[in-house]
């Protein structure tokens, strides 16, 4: 097994994807994706899980996507169109349906008929020392490949499940993972699940301890190889705003985030530009940043230049607003690039 660990998601990812592109204890292996190169029972330590975005990949993260991927986990919905609007490519990696079968947020929210991270908050909040809490993302009914090898589904959740403990009154994370490409895959699940746990610690009025991510196979595919490189020196990212709440708090707050979201999807294509008021993110507590990244995204897309860079100036963290300019350096780098 091979263990990469940092205080950041940054440092642990850098250590992983130079294993895998300096082939250091890696297989050559097919899949029905292509050639890749694995790392086999791979582990990514973060000791500081609120250090969650991994800057050194290049091309940078879409980091209104994956702050979407979050609103949509906790929301347990499944919903293609909802994440296609930040990443237009995304239905392709779920089946081209309207609905994602292995959706995480579905799966945790109402998969076995209840609410799995409900649950799981009250169960710490009476019994801290218990190690009973799972959180189960993968069913065998519809996930375990049929008799003949093939697939059940187009889309088979990656990440299967995940084990909470508080120790000395910190929240610790384990999250386990079957497959994972160091690219496309890694960086989202950890901003994914770090945020989950963030959001959990709030709920049962605890601090935020390690968290580890241990995969199956962390790959890259060969084609990746030659898309991607890691940035030649670590990036030094602001600190990230606590967004921790009381339960009560957080469920309103995360599902008011949603519906701004789903509003700002549902805007009318020709809709006249126009610049977002404050007040409309005025009752979201700490996630009011999250909300700024995603309607400066959306402002973007739709060619409103003045009304993103507005959103993305609102914008109190830090560290999202790193990771955003290192976005829209991207963008527009395309952009002039397809100027004739």
């Amino acid at each position: 097994m091979k263990i990469f660990s940092g205080q950041s998601a940054d440092a642990a990812w850098r250590q992983a994807a130079h294993a895998l592109i300096g082939r250091h204890g890696t297989s050559e292996i097919g899949s029905r994706g292509g050639a890749t190169v694995e790392l086999t029972h791979a582990t990514i330590q973060v000791h500081d899980p609120r250090a969650r975005w991994v800057a050194s990949r290049t091309p940078a993260m879409n980091v209104a996507f994956a702050i979407a991927e979050v609103v949509q986990i906790l929301s347990g919905t499944d919903d293609v169109a909802f994440l296609a609007h930040w990443f237009p490519g995304y239905g392709r990696y779920v089946g081209g349906g309207k609905r994602a079968a292995g959706a995480y947020g579905a799966r945790l929210r109402e998969q076995f008929g209840f609410d799995q991270l409900d649950r799981a908050a009250r169960a710490l909040k009476a019994n801290s020392e218990t190690r009973q809490i799972v959180l189960s993302i993968w069913n065998a009914v519809d996930d375990l490949p049929r008799s003949t090898g093939a697939p059940r589904s187009a889309d088979i959740p990656c990440n299967v499940l995940s084990c909470l403990r508080v120790i000395d009154g910190r929240l610790h994370w384990l999250q386990t993972c079957r497959s994972n490409d160091i690219f496309r895959g890694l960086p989202h699940n950890l901003v994914q699940f770090t945020y989950l746990q963030e959001v959990m610690a709030g709920w049962i009025g605890v601090d935020v301890g390690a968290y580890t991510h241990v995969v199956s196979s962390l790959h890259a595919y060969e084609p990746a190889l030659e898309e991607f490189v890691v940035a030649r020196t670590k990036p030094a990212l602001p600190q990230a705003i606590d967004i921790r709440l009381p339960f009560r708090e957080a469920n309103a707050a995360w599902r008011r985030l949603d519906r701004l979201a789903r509003e700002l999807v549902a805007r009318p294509k020709k809709q006249t530009a126009r610049i977002t008021a404050k007040k409309v993110a005025a009752d979201l507590g700490p996630l009011e940043s999250l909300f700024w990244i995603l309607t400066a995204e959306d402002a973007r897309r739709r060619g409103w230049h003045e009304e993103s860079m507005s959103a993305a100036e609102a914008c109190a963290d830090q560290a999202l607003r790193f990771m955003w300019k290192r976005w829209l350096r991207r963008m527009s780098s395309l952009a002039v690039k397809a100027v004739p």
